[in-house]
């Protein structure tokens, strides 16, 4: 039985949900500080900082964030402070393992 050539092979398209009407903001979590991005739903980016490892600079950061925000972090040995700082701003998380 010949086989199909990766050219001829029926692939499946890619399903995409599309995105809340929100502003989506990334932390990226380290012992010493924090990466934050936020992105409008096209994935343009909005503000990107380096922030210490507190939980008031990264109030701070979704505080100056206009409109509902949908906020996500990877959950990782120093995630907890950080998780409950997000979630005191009113901001909904999502979090990886």
């Amino acid at each position: 039985m010949a086989r199909k050539s990766h050219a001829a092979r029926r692939l499946s398209r890619p399903r995409r949900r599309p995105m809340e009407n929100c502003t989506y903001v990334g932390l990226d979590l380290s012992k010493t500080s924090t990466m934050a991005t936020a992105v409008d739903p096209q994935g343009h980016r909005i503000r990107q900082a380096r922030l210490g490892a507190t939980d008031e600079e990264v109030i701070r950061f979704l505080e100056e964030i206009p409109g509902p925000r949908l906020v996500v972090m990877e959950s990782c040995n120093v995630w907890e402070h950080t998780y409950d700082a997000a979630v005191s701003t009113g901001s909904p998380m999502r979090s990886s393992a």
